[in-house]
This record gives C-alpha cells, sequence and structure tokens, in this order.
C-alpha cells in the first residue's frame, strides 16, 4: 500500500537533519532508478511497478521541499536539468509524426 506524500513526509521526513534528508533524497533516487530498469511486462505486483514509480517520485519532490525548507539549497543533476527542460517544451508540441518503414533482409 502507497501513503501520500505528505503522510511519507510526517512518517519520514519530518524533524530531519538536512544531511538526513540528503540522505532520503539519495535513496528515493537509486529507488526511481531501479523502477524504471524494471519490466512492467513482469507477473502482476500490487502495487504495480508503475505505481511505485509514480509514488517515489512524488516522495522525491516532498523529499526535496523539505530540505528546502531545512534551509538547504537543492541543486538539480544535469540530468534532472535535462528532464526539466525537456518537459517544458512538451507544451509547445502540436504534432508528432512516427514513420514505420519495413526492412526485410534475405539469406541465402
Amino acid at each position: 500500500m502507497m501513503i501520500s506524500a505528505e503522510k511519507y513526509y510526517q512518517i519520514n521526513l519530518k524533524g530531519k537533519s538536512q544531511h538526513e534528508l540528503l540522505e532520503v533524497i539519495e535513496r528515493l533516487k537509486k529507488r526511481i532508478s531501479n523502477l524504471k530498469r524494471v519490466s512492467f511486462e513482469t507477473p502482476k505486483t500490487y502495487p504495480s511497478k508503475a505505481t511505485m514509480l509514480i509514488y517515489n517520485r512524488e516522495y522525491l519532490d516532498r523529499a526535496i521541499q523539505a530540505y528546502e525548507e531545512a534551509g538547504g539549497t537543492y541543486i538539480p543533476t544535469e540530468e534532472e536539468q535535462k528532464d526539466a527542460e525537456f518537459n517544458a517544451k512538451l507544451d509547445h508540441i502540436s504534432k508528432i509524426v512516427f514513420t514505420f518503414s519495413r526492412c526485410f533482409l534475405f539469406k541465402d
């Protein structure tokens, strides 16, 4: 069972030092990275891997917010910066065109 980001804060983040919050942030990043590598075609688990990924991203956002509330300045990684730039550009995309071509290989 997954909990809300606010409940996650109450249980896991509230009252922690900046150093402890950074450790939580790193653990969440690793967990998210591992979840992204796992195939979503594996046998059903509850909650699903996709749900766990969504919630862990929310937990990460809340942990970063808690770190900043504790006086820290969170500096996104290069990958996080690229992700934010890409997401910002999504609003400006009006059309995506995919093409498919067939390639046949013949063996003698």
